[in-house]
């Protein structure tokens, strides 16, 4: 049942136009300037104070709810608010002052969205033994500039659990995040979506978000999902440390993946498709996995999706170092792979099944097995091999000069500083890759001048360490 609104016990503001004049005279000048009139009993957006020192309409947030209608604003005064809200009706909630107002679960709970609803929210803090944010409803959402940290249950989606509605997640702090269930993950995020509505997570930070499920940040089944300009870092799951991802037409970009770490497959991120997914312009550094693909675990049946202009770096896994790639993508490209490690198979590249094209990648200084390992049978053209201590591939057919492939130094900037730009002499510049390549080799283009400091090869110093006995 629909609580009837009350009106606010404050002095109601004035419209836009009313200064005091005759109506007539305010509806010429409203024409005069050509504005829109709002008469008396059309809908208009109100906005409820919330002050727990009793300064505005109501004392808590809750109360400001059951005053308000659709459309209408929720303004909250800095403090702290132990209370659980749920409603129906279209609400903006807005803090005063961004980050001021810390809203922690009662009994668990903080805020449920209901069906037929929509909600924006902005510049809160949520914290506390329990959940923040639950969106049972098939409007679009939105959610900025607020954090989510120290939260603790059962369930996935601590900080942000949405069921069948699109979401727009922007420069928002999920820290500190431990959804202890096995049953769904994504101690951040969890978002189940199958309608084709675009949905965007974006410009935010995760770090610590751990789960004993899939997705330590984030657990995302969707059509239409773009996470991008995000950075994920220490977050831990079975699979998918940082993104379980099984999601359609779907980008993953521009996003940093480091020190996560998962117990089977995916150290930053698990992604299973079946159409149109895109793995761009990523940095993962120093991610783990247990099982199967240090950095990222790719599995479907796609002719579509594609992994490029990513940057790899120290990754380790058992099988994959770098990447696992299970019949997901079509391409494989402009890449580069740098000091990643797989114990059993692949330092690089594991290709389990399928026939991706691995073109216009760098590959250098893998360690514990041969970069490329192959069940599959991939397309391996236009790549630089260099200094991979235990080979450039195995299995598959070695890779050939006549397709492109090239086997010299980088000539990175300063890879022991991080940085793997490469010289304008390099053989992996646009203008000296061989024939028949296009661009560059590796995710960066050229950036610097020759450097005359020497690198020892990765061989060279493994040798230096070597038990002589």
């Amino acid at each position: 049942m629909k609580i009837p609104r009350t009106l606010p016990t404050r002095e109601p503001r004035r419209p836009l136009l009313d200064l005091g004049f005759h109506p007539m005279v305010v509806g010429l000048l409203a024409l005069a300037l050509g504005l829109t009139l709002v008469f008396p009993g059309a809908a208009q957006a109100t906005t409820y104070i919330v002050d727990p020192g009793g300064g505005g309409d109501s004392p808590t947030i809750g109360g400001a709810v059951s005053s308000a209608s659709n459309g209408d604003t929720i303004q909250i005064a800095s403090g702290t608010y132990t209370e659980f809200v749920s409603f129906t009706e279209d609400l903006v909630f807005i803090a005063e002052v961004f980050g001021q107002v810390n809203w922690q679960p009662h009994n668990g709970r903080t805020l449920f969205v209901d069906s037929g609803a929509t909600l924006e929210i902005y510049g809160i803090r949520f914290t506390g033994n329990g959940s923040a944010i639950e969106i049972y409803t098939q409007e679009p959402c939105k959610i900025w500039n607020c954090t989510f940290e120290n939260l603790t249950a059962t369930g996935g989606g601590l900080g942000i659990y949405v069921d069948s509605c699109s979401i727009d997640v922007n420069e928002c702090t999920f820290s500190h995040l431990e959804a202890t269930g096995t049953l769904y993950g994504g101690a951040a995020i969890y978002t189940y979506n199958p309608s084709g509505t675009t949905s965007r997570i974006a410009n935010s930070t995760f770090e610590y978000c751990t789960t004993f499920a899939d997705g330590g940040a984030i657990d995302a089944r969707c059509t239409g999902l773009t996470i991008e300009n995000c950075e994920f870092r220490h977050c831990d799951a079975l699979y998918g440390g940082a993104i379980y991802f099984i999601c359609h037409e779907s980008q993953i970009r521009n996003c940093i993946f480091e020190n996560n770490h998962c117990d089977y497959l995916g150290g930053a991120i698990y992604v299973a498709s079946i159409s149109g997914d895109e793995i761009a312009d990523n940095t993962f550094r120093l991610n783990t996995a247990d099982s199967r693909g240090g950095a990222l675990y790719a599995a479907g049946d796609v002719a579509d999706a594609t992994i490029t202009r990513n940057l790899f770096v120290e990754n380790t896994a058992a099988e994959g170092g770098a990447i696992y790639q299970d019949d997901f993508a079509d391409v494989i490209e402009y890449c580069t792979f740098y000091g990643n490690e797989g114990s059993a198979f692949g330092s690089a590249i594991y290709v389990y099944f399928g026939s991706p094209n691995i073109v216009q990648n760098i590959f250098c200084r893998h360690d514990g097995t041969a970069a490329i390992y192959c069940s599959g049978t991939p397309a391996v053209a236009c790549n630089a091999f260099w200094d991979n201590f235990a080979g450039d591939v195995e299995v598959c057919s070695p890779p050939s000069p006549a397709n492109g492939n090239i086997f010299q130094d980088p000539k990175f900037c300063d890879a022991p500083l991080g940085d793997l730009t490469i010289t304008f002499d390099s053989p992996c510049a646009s203008s000296q890759v061989p024939g028949g390549c296009v661009g560059q080799m590796g995710r960066y283009g050229a950036a610097c001048d020759e450097t005359s400091v020497e690198v020892p090869s990765w061989g060279r110093l493994r040798s230096m360490f070597r038990d002589p006995h």
